[in-house]
């Protein structure tokens, strides 16, 4: 009996089986020996993933391969057609950044994952194409940690920015309102908005 958030070696096997075969469905073939299949106990929202990355052996890094990861926490919940599916969906996903250099097709200034060549892959393959599970992980999600904030100002106002932008204003990187066109300036630790010598300096550049 299967030891409970495993999934067994046999549907691993499967799994595996059944990416090979899409792969022939979809005429690629030569995807067969790139393929990498992984399993996560921390994904709870996706199904699965799927994607491909182009070769960069000639520059001494790792080789080209495909990639496909599934949720063991999704995947014990879901339905064997529910599985199939996934298995399919996310090698069609594969198949089209493979297609396009690595990267999915854009429709105007955005990447569309589940547009048309995805979408004529899935059918290709035989399966309807859908973009989402059904598999309930309303228990799973995990809650997002609150991102610390720090102020900045700059002519017009105090914004509240994150600690990886602060960072790299301590490194020289410049930033600008968007309503002022003033540059911002990170507020000094320890200041009290209302009653600090920056704040002065603040309303007299306004007024």
């Amino acid at each position: 009996m299967a030891q409970k958030n495993t999934v067994t070696p046999e549907e691993k096997q499967r799994v595996a089986a059944l990416c090979l075969d899409t792969f022939r469905k979809l005429d690629v073939p030569e995807l067969i020996p790139e393929l990498t299949i992984t399993w996560s106990n921390k994904m709870t929202s996706a199904l699965g993933y799927g994607g491909y990355t182009p070769t960069m052996a000639k520059h001494g890094k790792a080789p080209s391969a495909a990639t496909v990861q599934f949720s063991i926490p999704l995947w014990l919940r879901a339905t064997e057609e529910e599985r199939d599916e996934t298995v399919v969906h996310e090698i069609c996903h594969v198949v089209v950044a493979y297609k396009n250099g690595g990267l999915q097709p854009r429709s105007g200034r955005r990447r569309r994952p589940h547009g048309a060549e995805w979408k004529a892959m899935m059918r290709k393959a035989g399966v309807e194409p859908r973009r989402c599970h059904n598999v309930d992980n309303s228990d799973l999600k995990q809650k997002r940690k609150k991102q610390e904030r720090v102020k900045a100002w700059c002519d017009c106002q105090v914004h509240m920015i994150t600690k990886q932008r602060a960072g790299r204003m301590r490194n020289g990187k410049g930033y600008i309102c968007k309503k002022c066109k003033g540059k911002l300036s990170l507020v000094p630790k320890g200041s009290v908005l209302g009653n600090e010598p920056f704040l002065a300096a603040l309303l007299a550049k306004t007024l």
